[in-house]
């Protein structure tokens, strides 16, 4: 198995679930046996995943947080260096519009008063407690670069070192990661 990135490291994720018996069928963490994963170039690893989830905001982690009810072989890629990066990366003074009441996710409400609106900082660290509270399979640090299909039905997630085969993709990425200003903004003053 090839080695954790640093952000697989410091969440304590696993290797991709996938192993090859010695008749050289490949098997996922559900135990159902996968097709073998086509020939590339020596650089790039191929990976199988039942359902790739792309992103890893709140809507990723809990797409993430129902398939691991479920047991499904999953993953999650995210492009940022941390979770909750796209949070830290706003103004200072910035604090979520709704109650902490209304912000928690799947199976663990928001900490804390429930009257107060949560800084995004404090999202942002709610996030990353998230994954690691319920041991959620994230890749931190992995653009997607690619999607497409086979002509078997499987989606290829194609990324810089690797490539991922998949029967479903969430997607997951948010309307929010690149900024837009109006038109109107280059006439104001700074």
């Amino acid at each position: 198995m090839a080695a954790l990135s640093t952000g697989e490291q410091a969440l304590g994720m696993n290797e991709p679930q996938q192993s090859a018996s010695e008749d050289g069928a490949h098997w996922g963490s559900s135990g159902s046996q996968s097709e073998a994963p086509t020939e590339l170039a020596s650089a790039t690893r191929v990976e199988r995943f039942s359902v790739v989830v792309i992103g890893g905001g709140q809507a990723g982690l809990a797409a993430g947080y129902h398939l691991a009810q479920r047991g499904i072989d999953f993953v999650i890629l995210e492009k940022a260096s941390r979770l909750g990066e796209n949070w830290r990366r706003r103004w200072d003074s910035l604090r979520l519009f709704t109650p902490a009441r209304y912000d928690g996710l799947p199976g663990w409400p928001f900490p804390g008063e429930e009257r107060r609106y949560p800084t995004q900082d404090q999202l942002a660290d709610y996030l990353e407690k998230y994954a690691e509270r319920f041991g959620l399979p994230v890749r931190l640090g992995i653009e997607v670069l690619g999607l497409t299909r086979t002509e078997r039905g499987l989606f290829v997630v194609e990324c810089a070192d690797r490539r991922i085969e998949a029967n479903q993709i969430v997607l997951a990425t948010g309307g929010h990661a690149t900024q837009r200003r109006p038109s109107l903004a280059a006439d104001l003053g700074a």
